[in-house]
C-alpha cells in the first residue's frame, strides 16, 4: 500500500456484462442514426450520402431497412428476446465496432439487467415505427407510380392491411336426422 488512501482494485466487468453494454450501445446507435427507411443507394459516396464518419464505417442502412421489412419478430415475447434475433441478422450491416457482439437468440429476457430490458423496449418501439414507415413508403410509391412489385410486397409483408382474402361468416342452425345412406351437399357461391 502506497501512502494515501487505499483503493482496492476495481474488478473488471465480466464478458457478458461488457457484451450487454455493447448491445445497449447498438440499440441506442440504431435509434439515433436510422430514423427513416432507405431502399436504394445513390451515385454519390455512401459515406457522403448518409453523413457517415469513419467511426461508422460499415453501416449499411439499405440492408438494415430490408432486414426490418423482413423481420417477423413478435413484439413483447417474453420467451425469446427479439433484439437478440434481429441483432444477429444485421450484425454485418452495422459499424465494425458492433460486429463482435455475441447474440443468444434462445435466451429469456428474465435473465437480463433492467438497463438492457429498457433498451429492448425502446428497440421494440423503434422497429414498430420503422415497419410502419416502410409500409407507408411502399404504399405511397404504389399509389403514385402503380408499381405492382410494391403491392406484392405489401400483400406479403403486411397481410393484415393488404390481403385480398375474403372472409365468409357462415352460421347454420339446422337439425337434420339422417339414416346411414343419406348425403348432404353444401354449395357456397360468391355473392
Amino acid at each position: 500500500m502506497k501512502s494515501g488512501v487505499f483503493h482496492p482494485a476495481r474488478p473488471k466487468p465480466l464478458v457478458p456484462e461488457k457484451n450487454t453494454q455493447k448491445k445497449i450501445a447498438l440499440i441506442e446507435y440504431l435509434l439515433e442514426h436510422i430514423k427513416e427507411p432507405v431502399f436504394t443507394y445513390t451515385n454519390s459516396s455512401l459515406n457522403d450520402e448518409f453523413y457517415i464518419a469513419d467511426e461508422d464505417d460499415g453501416l449499411d442502412i439499405p440492408k438494415i431497412t430490408f432486414a426490418i421489412l423482413n423481420y417477423k419478430g413478435h413484439i413483447g415475447n417474453e420467451i425469446n428476446n427479439n433484439f437478440e434475433t434481429f441483432g444477429s441478422v444485421i450484425q454485418n450491416y452495422v459499424p465494425e465496432r458492433f460486429r463482435n457482439i455475441k447474440f443468444n437468440i434462445h435466451s429469456s429476457t428474465k435473465d437480463y439487467s433492467q438497463a438492457y430490458l429498457d433498451a429492448v423496449e425502446k428497440f421494440q418501439g423503434w422497429i414498430c415505427s420503422m415497419k410502419s414507415k416502410i409500409e407507408n413508403a411502399l404504399s405511397e410509391e404504389y399509389y403514385l407510380q402503380g408499381r405492382m412489385k410494391n403491392l406484392e410486397i405489401l400483400k406479403r409483408r403486411y397481410k393484415q392491411n393488404w390481403s385480398e382474402s375474403k372472409v365468409v361468416d357462415l352460421t347454420a342452425d339446422q337439425n337434420i336426422r339422417m339414416d346411414g345412406d343419406s348425403k348432404i351437399e353444401i354449395k357456397i357461391t360468391d355473392a
